[in-house]
């Protein structure tokens, strides 16, 4: 009810039947999706284990996948029903890539979570951090540029360019249900053009000056709140330039050979790199896109990091495995496990034993530590059900962890029972968690209390909180020199250099004498100004808005179903269309024969649930190729199912043209008394049959940066078309037939 408040659509209205939630529990990257056609939504349900947002997973995925849900039922409202009767559910699907689109589609679920939770991205310092240099250097692109990017300049992805759009309406214009003003008019008053005259009627201006006006107001936002935070630290750039946007994270310093850093940007791939005090890289080794951050191991000489590698058959599949270099030979990536879902190593003291992180597919959370020698388990953690934990640090054999809750994220004592708080919970990102080795009972890590991104140092028996760093744009991934006489950082941009954010996450350093080191509280958080006001927006939609149900009294509330077990093979039809299409020729833009992509006819679609098993069976009528002025009817089939382990595909074709024999004939010409051979066609009075059974396995074997595969088929066709080897003599006379073609 809550979720579709400020849309105008209220989930249950429009649509009889619950809407299924599918989880896969076995892969090991985060994500949601609400998928039309058929309708559904599905629910990855491993945690984010390297940027969590400070709210529970499920609650956030909760309310931004339900906020999709809201969203789609514009496809079935005012006039767009009756195209839902034409065409099923495909139609609403169609529609919501083309009014309103991604971009606006996922800003307006990011205000949704912002506004309806005390954390959400939109209070996350992370997500619009791009934008604060960026504005500050006069890099004031609109809505379209950051919505679609460039090949040129960099772009973070849309959800941005979404919220900052959807948000500023609703603050900056002063309008709450503008994502209802919005759908009403796509469901009403207007095919093209919908974003920007609801823009118009709502802020008295265009698109693109309501969204400089929004672009300002954030700008305006973020001067104000850096005075507050001033002075800023200074900062020297370690890495060299770089012409195109390139971002170091993740990074370590060895006390050897220098710092070592995960590399990647616009014109590199991935790449785990050593630079030395001058920022010259002196070695890179391919790595892979999806890793947590290093962790130096100094009594072992390691680098240790998780590295999630998908099975090698199941796409929703994978594991997350602790690997490690050793630095006496950094070119070979070792493996300390092979499965499960394993994030966030951190290596003990003595180097003997490895905290992880573990996302069991049964659900919940729990520290495992791990002998670093042989990845046998030495003792398990398990979080309480209201705690869900992220990374974990030792001091000597204390061991402390971060917690996720409902209330946000904190610090805890874990290595005994029962566990124990040391700090928070707070709605704020803490991220980043160390054990300074030059530092006695303190642990580091980087924090957005202040509204960006800042290193902080813990005292874990006082619970005294130091600020160490103080800057205009934040920080992340910092650690000190072997001598902790320098502290080293990746940031877009130093405080008194904003342009330098083209060149991306650089790493920089600063003296330890020339850091603020400020005691502060953990109690004491930044106000995020828009999504205070998007919360007080929702507060005051709190009753119930007659426009969300017509003739209904309050909004449409149904009960949850009980799970209950899914039974794969069986389809669900979710589409229909009064023409015949090929969606496999549509999409590979194959139009060797119009007639095999689209013609006049009907088609209906089905697929099953988990999205494993799909399909159509279609009728289709065409002009006859060979006999010009006669129609043929033909029919058609296809099936294919990923639950085995070869994917099996079905196809059949019936009727597009006629069977046909193939002969070789011999002819005589009368004049020359000259023989000639050559291949003709016959057409048969049966229909042509073209069809075939695949079956084909498609191996994944990458990993370690690389992608690598094989995908070995066996194909069985079978059609009515003969061919016939032996000569045929042909009489002179039946050269002027038409049922022979000369080839």
């Amino acid at each position: 009810v809550e979720v579709s408040r400020s849309t105008g659509l209220a989930i249950g209205k429009n649509y009889k039947g619950r809407i299924p939630v599918v989880l896969h529990s076995f892969n090991t990257e985060p994500n949601a999706s609400v998928a039309w056609a058929p309708k559904r939504m599905d629910v990855f349900t491993s945690p984010d284990p390297y940027n969590p947002t400070p709210i529970p997973w499920e609650k956030l995925l909760s309310l931004h996948e339900g906020r999709h849900v809201s969203q789609m039922h514009a496809g079935i409202s005012g006039p767009h029903r009756v195209m839902h009767y034409i065409l099923g559910e495909m139609y609403a699907g169609a529609l919501a890539g083309i009014y309103p689109g991604p971009t606006f589609l996922e800003g307006d679920a990011v205000v949704a979570e912002t506004a309806l939770t005390n954390s959400g991205r939109g209070r996350q310092a992370s997500f619009l951090s791009y934008m604060m240099p960026a504005f500050d250097s006069g890099d004031w692109r609109d809505y379209w540029r950051w919505s679609f990017g460039s090949n040129k300049c960099y772009t973070p992805d849309y959800y941005k360019a979404g919220y900052m759009m959807i948000s500023g309406m609703r603050v900056f214009f002063d309008a709450p249900l503008f994502t209802k003003d919005y759908f009403d008019r796509v469901a009403g008053k207007s095919i093209f053009f919908n974003l920007g005259k609801t823009i118009e009627d709502t802020g008295g201006t265009g698109i693109i000056n309501a969204f400089k006006t929004i672009e300002h107001s954030y700008q305006c936002i973020w001067a104000e709140d850096a005075l507050a935070r001033e002075p800023f630290i200074p900062s020297v750039q370690v890495s060299r330039p770089s012409w195109r946007h390139t971002t170091y994270g993740g990074s370590v310093f060895d006390g050897q050979t220098g710092i070592w850093s995960i590399r990647n940007g616009l014109t590199t791939p991935t790449s785990l790199v050593n630079l030395d005090s001058e920022g010259n890289i002196i070695k890179s080794i391919p790595f892979s896109p999806y890793t947590g951050a290093l962790y130096l191991d100094r009594a072992s000489n390691r680098i240790w990091w998780s590295e999630s590698v998908p099975h090698w058959r199941w796409t929703l599949a994978g594991s997350s495995r602790i690997r490690y270099i050793d630095l006496s030979n950094p070119s070979k990536i070792r493996d300390l496990t092979r499965e499960g879902k394993y994030f966030n190593p951190a290596p003990s003291p003595d180097g003997k034993y490895v905290s992880v992180t573990e996302y069991p597919s049964r659900g919940g959370s729990r520290i495992v530590i791990l002998n670093s020698s042989d990845g046998s388990t030495e003792r398990v953690i398990q979080a309480p059900d209201s705690l869900q934990f992220t990374e974990s640090a030792w001091i000597g054999d204390r061991l402390f962890a971060v917690g996720l809750s409902e209330r946000g994220m904190g610090l805890y004592e874990i290595g005994n029972s029962p566990i124990s708080r040391i700090i928070g919970p707070q709605p704020v990102e803490l991220s980043d968690l160390r054990s300074p080795r030059s530092l006695r009972q303190v642990l580091s890590f980087v924090c957005d209390r202040t509204g960006v991104n800042e290193m902080y140092l813990l005292d874990v028996d006082s619970a005294s909180l130091t600020q160490v760093t103080s800057t205009r744009y934040g920080i992340s991934s910092p650690f000190f020199s072997a001598e902790a006489d320098t502290l080293y950082y990746s940031s877009l941009a130093p405080s008194d250099n904003p342009e330098a954010y083209k060149q991306g996450n650089m790493i920089y350093s600063t003296a330890v004498g020339d850091l603020p080191m400020k005691e502060v509280s953990f109690d004491e958080i930044h106000s995020w100004r828009v999504a205070d006001a998007l919360s007080a927006q929702e507060k005051a939609l709190e009753a119930p808005v007659p426009e969300l149900v017509e003739g209904v009294e309050g909004p449409v509330v149904r009960q949850a179903h009980q799970p209950e077990k899914y039974h794969k093979l069986l389809p669900t039809v979710h589409s229909w269309a009064p023409l015949y299409f090929n969606y496999d020729n549509v999409e590979s833009i194959s139009g060797d024969s119009y007639y095999k992509t689209a013609s006049l006819g009907a088609t209906l679609l089905f697929q099953n649930l988990v999205g494993d098993g799909y399909g159509f069976i279609g009728y289709g009528a065409h002009e006859d190729t060979d006999l010009k002025g006669t129609w043929r009817h033909s029919g058609h089939f296809k099936y294919l199912y990923t639950g085995f382990l070869p994917v099996v595909e079905l196809s059949a074709d019936l009727g597009d043209r006629a069977a046909t024999k193939m002969v070789r004939v011999q002819q005589t010409d009368l004049a020359t008394k000259t023989e000639s051979v050559f291949t003709a066609r016959e057409r048969a009075g049966a229909p042509y049959l073209d069809s075939y059974l695949r079956l084909y396995i498609p191996v994944n074997l990458s990993s370690d940066g690389y992608s690598r595969g094989l995908v070995p088929q066996l194909k069985f066709r079978f059609t009515n078309d003969i061919y016939n080897g032996a000569h045929h003599r042909e009489r002179p006379s039946r050269q002027q037939g038409n049922r022979i073609h000369r080839y």
